[in-house]
């Protein structure tokens, strides 16, 4: 149930496409014993001047083995035997020992150890320079006792552990140690570019190791005490429209050219990751797939059955299919309309092959994603409490059980609620302040740190996000200045939330209510520590690629040498810890941020917030998106017509209640005799008169009686004779009237045929 905390983007693909492969770190200071004789190096392996870390053993026939393989290699030294060798193009872990036949079973036969002794050996030695990415992929090779300065490397790291007391951070000693050995530098000559190979190198749950080594370097006063992080440093610029056209690899050159004007004309008009996404459809879904069905095309002029194939291909396996349709379409209409005022684009405007046929789904598409939505809020909705005391319950235990382990020496046995625990001393490599606890009746091994770690902030996230229904990003941008207080005019003075401008660009003030007070003052109070306030950091908007300036924000992690707000996927691991603790997860169906601003929606409309007023504090711009959140139930539904025709009730009259007399109930049934009319029943109010004076055919009032039908063909034949002689003798003045007359019974007719089919479709069995 215990996730590891790791601190990534949503888009890491993307992202990763935006990172240029890491470029090779040049030796700065070529080895000294670069041509030591084969004889010299067997000596160091296990004659008196050994520089093996166990003296106890021989390391010499494994050594033998080692050199003479790379004997065989061309070249004057070492170093060009070694990158001859070919053993550093070896993509997994250990597998450059397979370019030496025998080595691995020598190794394990004479000394029990493993083939990266040698390694070892010839770096102290100071014989060659292996490449960074080597050393990153073989962490198991052993750094230590370089001939090159460590000075002050030590006190270092303590401080650093100290900051990093609550969550594992891959230890930033070897990524340092590893830079000196690939490039011969002593500390104070390690730059920043290689701890960018060194990152880049590095798998991704060990990328934070040269971001540490950084942060090392900065308290070591190598680097500049106020240079920004690693990440900041090493993150790729965020692309323009050139760089997207390129990445997709546009052809023909017309193309490319209209291409990149077409989103440098929108790029002034949308957010970036709109650019983005446009950018990824117009060139990746729909002229790339294009291109690769028919090489030869040259223009937006599709014919027919190429048309055909893309649409086809598009929707096969997509779900988003209608968002690329909307983006081409677009693109297509911009360019006629751009053609009247500029030459350049009346060469490329064409007639769009996508149409309203091609799009009339998007509404039943999106009524029927709306519709899953609500489906998860009615399964969610009824839960959240329990998730909420499951969460307040799991944070109270966590937190008490801490404080007694953190109170019982190492290797000492305590009892919390009838359960004994033992105090671990360090059970696996990191800082002692880390606190690991055995419970003995199952002898599972807990790192309790960090459990009260996940449920202090999983309690904290879902706490804030039901009490405010914020966004993901609103929820990762709130910081100690966003709380403030006003008084009203003859009032009480109240606690105030302000939410910063996010999606809608909307800034908007959330009344603080005393649980969220609790809450936040909670994360304000553990952010801080020991300090005198919340120390700064900075939050990377990973929509918008680019790094915020240092706030005071609350979601905000230490331990990593510099403080980092917390990334989506951490928000996620916090949200996925309280559904697990709860035990709400049993059918697979996971929460989201998301839904509980769903449920903060669904929550306030039923009960009573009017919907206008919801609408401003969920921050949209118009209503229709508001009612689109909100999940109704069936019980609502009735609640609320009840409701409604109380309060209709309530506003007429008392007298409008009594209870009619004889008379008026005699008054009342002979009303509706006198509607029964000639040609079906007049459906006027009662105690109406007639207003077309007894016109009953030329009424709308009337509700015709299909069993008259024949009657009413009857008075039409007449006025069609009437007609006739209206016309043969000239009387106009009554001929506009048989007119009028006329198209009455015409409609009559037409309603009478309309009734039996409905009648008949009613009748029909299923």
């Amino acid at each position: 149930m215990v996730k590891d905390l790791v601190d990534v983007d949503l888009d890491d693909v993307l992202d990763a496409e935006e990172t240029s492969p890491p470029a090779r770190v040049p030796i700065f200071r070529q080895p000294s014993n670069a041509a030591i004789s084969r004889e010299d190096l067997l000596a160091l392996a296990g004659g008196p001047n050994r520089l093996a870390q166990n003296i106890d053993r021989d390391y010499r026939p494994q050594m033998a083995l080692f050199l003479d393989r790379l004997l065989q290699e061309p070249g004057r030294t070492w170093q060009q035997r070694w990158e001859a060798s070919g053993a550093e193009r070896a993509t997994k872990i250990g597998g450059w020992a397979d370019t030496f036949p025998g080595l691995h079973a020598a190794s394990v036969a004479h000394s029990r150890s493993g083939p990266g002794r040698m390694i070892t050996i010839l770096l102290r030695a100071d014989v060659f320079r292996p490449s960074l990415e080597f050393l990153a992929l073989n962490s198991r090779i052993d750094l230590s006792g370089l001939p090159w300065s460590t000075r002050g490397l030590d006190e270092a790291l303590e401080r650093f552990e100290q900051r990093s007391h609550l969550i594992d951070t891959p230890a930033p000693r070897r990524g340092l140690l590893a830079i000196q050995a690939a490039t011969g530098k002593h500390l104070d000559e390690i730059v920043v570019e290689e701890l960018v190979v060194l990152g880049r190198s590095l798998t991704k749950y060990r990328r934070a190791q040269a971001a540490n080594a950084w942060e090392v370097l900065k308290l070591m006063g190598i680097a500049p005490t106020d240079a920004p992080s690693l990440r900041q440093l090493t993150r790729a610029p965020r692309r323009d429209a050139t760089s997207m056209v390129d990445f997709y690899q546009v052809e023909p050159p017309a193309i490319r050219e209209m291409f990149l004007r077409y989103l440098r004309g929108r790029e002034a008009t949308v957010d970036y990751s709109t650019l983005r996404n446009l950018a990824y459809e117009l060139l990746k879904n729909f002229w790339s797939k294009i291109r690769e069905h028919n090489p030869a095309q040259e223009n937006l002029h599709l014919s027919p059955e190429l048309a055909h194939w893309w649409k086809v291909e598009n929707a096969r396996d997509r779900v988003d299919v209608h968002r690329t349709l909307f983006m081409v379409r677009g693109l297509y209409n911009d360019i006629a309309a751009w053609a009247t005022q500029d030459a350049y684009w009346a060469g490329w405007a064409a007639p769009s092959f996508l149409t309203k046929n091609d799009t009339a789904g998007h509404m039943k598409n999106k009524r029927r994603i709306q519709a899953a939505m609500h489906q998860r809020i009615r399964h969610f909705i009824d839960r959240v409490p329990q998730l909420l005391d499951a969460i307040d319950t799991d944070k109270e235990k966590q937190t008490a059980l801490l404080a007694i382990a953190l109170e019982t020496p190492m290797g000492e046995q305590f009892e919390f609620r009838g359960a004994r625990y033992t105090r671990l001393a360090r059970p696996l490599p990191g800082p002692a302040t880390k606190v690991w606890i055995r419970d003995e009746d199952t002898g599972e091994q807990i790192p309790q740190a960090r459990i009260e770690h996940l449920s202090f902030w999983a309690w904290a996230t879902t706490h804030i996000l039901h009490e405010t229904g914020v966004r993901m990003e609103e929820l990762t941008e709130l910081t100690t200045t966003a709380l403030f207080t006003f008084q009203p005019r003859d009032g009480d003075r109240v606690l105030l939330l302000q939410i910063v401008p996010s999606k809608s660009d909307r800034e908007r003030v959330l009344l603080v209510s005393p649980e969220l007070a609790h809450v936040l003052a909670s994360v304000r109070h553990r952010v801080r520590g020991d300090a005198d306030k919340v120390p700064l950091a900075v939050r990377y908007d990973p929509q918008d690629k680019v790094f915020s300036e240092k706030l005071p924000f609350l979601f905000q992690l230490p331990g990593r040498g510099t403080n980092r707000v917390m990334a989506y996927a951490t928000i996620y691991t916090f949200i996925q810890y309280a559904q697990d603790i709860a035990g709400i997860a049993s059918d697979g169906t996971r929460l989201t941020a998301h839904d509980f601003r769903r449920i903060f929606a669904t929550d306030a409309l039923r009960t009573g917030l009017p919907v206008h007023i919801l609408a401003k504090v969920m921050g949209h711009q118009n209503l229709t998106t508001t009612q689109g959140y909100t999940a109704v139930f069936d019980e609502d539904v009735a609640r609320h017509f009840r409701e409604f025709v109380d309060r209709r009730r309530a506003l007429r009259p008392v007298e409008d209640y009594r209870r009619p007399s004889g008379e008026e109930l005699d008054e009342f049934q002979q009303h509706f005799a006198k509607r029964k009319v000639e040609l079906g029943s007049c459906s006027r109010g009662y105690g109406t008169p007639c207003i077309h004076e007894h016109a009953c055919i030329r009424c709308p009032m009337l509700r015709p009686d299909p069993a008259q039908r024949r009657r009413l063909e009857s008075i039409r034949a007449n006025l069609l004779e009437r007609r006739g002689e209206a016309t043969r003798m000239g009387w106009r003045g009554e001929l506009e009237g048989i007119e009028i007359s006329l198209r009455a019974a015409d409609e009559k007719l037409a309603q009478m045929s309309r009734i039996v089919r409905l009648t008949l479709e009613r009748r029909r069995p299923d």
